[in-house]
Parts: structure tokens; sequence; C-alpha cells
């Protein structure tokens, strides 16, 4: 070994050394898709979308002009145009290309999501798919059982003012259906039912009251049954209510 070159071999290596700490950023070539390298701010944010982490954004902000990502914002435009949507967002957008691109806005504080793609032409005017934004209905269990008299109590399992609609699983002796209704204070759910084995009808309503003081609470306040021949008369057979759903 030669030790007279060693100091200008420490010079060498200080001065590289600067030379590469000097160069920012630039000094590492990014990871692709054919080649290692170091990670970009944008690979270190795209990883953080895959796992869940949302983007914050301005107020205000335009949804259409979004590029692919996961968003949180408020006052969004060209969202969906609703009394409720004034706060907080979360926004998803996909996309294929610039003309076929999938939006998902969901209202924070109600959970409420609604669905929007463009497809094919980029202008929003879609030969099949629809224009405008969908609804995603989405169903919770709030209890399951098996009544039929009036004055029984059903207890819930969240308060029904949350949701717009209630589902109800009603079965009769022949038929079992699935009635969404409108939540109000009381609830009227209406079914009908041909007779089988001769010409007749039976007709069935149930009465859902919500408990002034309790919003899990539901009183079946009065179940009837008329069957209809040759004249109307009341009738044996009672509905029974199986399962209660909130739906928003």
């Amino acid at each position: 070994m030669n030790y007279q070159n060693l100091p200008t071999a420490a010079r060498l290596s200080a001065i590289m050394l600067a030379a590469h700490q000097g160069s920012g950023d630039k000094a590492h070539l990014p990871a692709d898709e054919e080649h290692n390298g170091f990670m970009t701010v944008e690979q270190l944010r795209m990883i953080k979308e895959g796992l869940g982490e949302r983007l914050e954004i301005p107020d205000g902000s335009d949804m259409l002009s979004l590029k692919p990502g996961r968003y949180v914002t408020s006052n969004v435009k060209n969202g969906v145009d609703r009394d409720d949507t004034a706060g907080i967002a979360y926004i998803d957008v996909d996309s294929l290309d610039d003309k076929h691109i999938q939006y998902n806005h969901t209202i924070a504080y109600n959970g409420k999501s609604f669905h929007k793609i463009i497809h094919g032409y980029g202008d929003g005017k879609n030969v099949s798919a629809p224009n405008g934004w969908g609804e995603d209905w989405r169903f919770y269990p709030l209890w399951k059982g098996g009544i039929n008299k009036a004055g029984t109590t059903i207890q819930l399992t969240d308060n029904i003012d949350k949701f717009e609609f209630l589902s109800f699983v009603i079965a009769t002796s022949s038929n079992t259906m699935l009635v969404t209704v409108k939540r109000r204070d009381e609830m009227v759910v209406d079914l009908t039912n041909l007779v089988n084995n001769q010409i007749g009808m039976s007709f069935y309503e149930c009465v859902l009251q919500k408990d002034p003081k309790d919003n899990t609470k539901l009183l079946l306040k009065s179940n009837i049954s008329y069957a209809l021949f040759d004249k109307l008369i009341n009738n044996t057979d009672f509905a029974e209510i199986w399962q209660v759903w909130g739906v928003m």
C-alpha cells in the first residue's frame, strides 16, 4: 500500500461526499417498475394512501379536477348536490385514463356514500352508465326475532333517528316480504296476499310507533288483518315481524 497517496485519497473522498450531499433530492434515482432506487415524496404519498391515509386538500376543491387518489376536504365542488355536504367529505378517485374515471363521495358525519362514473368520452355524457350521482344504500341490522302481538316493544340496537328509512322483514301464513318505509314517529306497513286455494285476498296492517322517550325502541301499536272472499271478514292470521333494518 502506498501510504503517500492516503492524504490525497482522503481529500478526494471529502470532495465527493460534499458533492453528493449538495445535490439534495437529486442524489439518488427513484425506483420505478424496472429498477431499484430510492423513494420519492410522491411515491411515499401513494403508499400512505394505499394503506388508508388520506391527503388533506384545500376547502372548496373541485372534485372533477382531482388526480387518482384518496382525499379529505370540505365544501367540495362538483360533488353530490345535497344540503348535508358542506362538512368533511372523503373523496376517492380511480381512473384508467382521463376518459374513464370513477368517483366516490362519502359524507363524513352521517356516512352516506355516492358514486359517479365517467366512461368513454371524458365529458360526463355516458352512453350506458348514468350521468349523475348514484346513492349507495346500506342496511344496518337493528333487531331480529318474531313478534305479532300488539303492545309488544321492540328493543333496537341503535337510534332510529340516524336513518332515513326503516326496512321490515314481515311474514304471513304464505309469504315473506321486505317492506321499506320512510322513518317517522309512526309508521304504517301494509301488505296484501292472494289466497291460494280459492278466490280471495288477505290484508295486513302493522302500525309501529317510536317511543317518545327512547329512540331505540319501537312499539307494535296495532296489528290487524282482514280477509276478502264474498265479503270482508276479520282474519285469524296476523303478520309477524321478523327483522328490522335501518337504511341509509
